[in-house]
């Protein structure tokens, strides 16, 4: 589950993933207010597992707010704690270097997906 410039990050991991025989469904969310309650909810019940990346800190976003939302309607539905991947709790480095190591990397969405998967793979 993610939005805005995080799907092309999300379609590399998805990329990997499948190179790995893990199938990831995206959900791209076009907006976040009025947000799609209803697909968003549909595919974490089909797949009964989500991770979120965000390029926010983890506290008091947007990630946690839909990862407090998918358990507390769905929580029967997932077969594991909801993942979130977010920005590390630094302040942003002004060198673009540095600036890359605290963003969300692809490397670590796919830690998070075998995370949610553990037992399964």
């Amino acid at each position: 589950i993610t939005w805005s410039k995080n799907l092309f990050l999300t379609q590399g991991v998805a990329k990997k993933l499948a190179e790995q025989g893990i199938s990831a469904e995206i959900v791209d969310l076009r907006t976040l207010r009025p947000l799609d309650k209803e697909t968003l909810l549909a595919s974490v019940a089909k797949t009964h597992r989500a991770v979120i990346i965000q390029e926010q800190h983890e506290i008091a976003s947007y990630g946690t707010y839909l990862a407090h939302l998918i358990q507390s309607e769905i929580f029967d539905e997932l077969d594991a704690p909801v993942e979130v991947v977010s920005t590390l709790e630094t302040p942003m480095p002004y060198s673009k270097a540095l600036e890359q190591l605290i963003l969300p990397s692809e490397e670590r969405c796919i830690e998070a997906v075998h995370k949610v998967l553990a037992g399964c793979l």
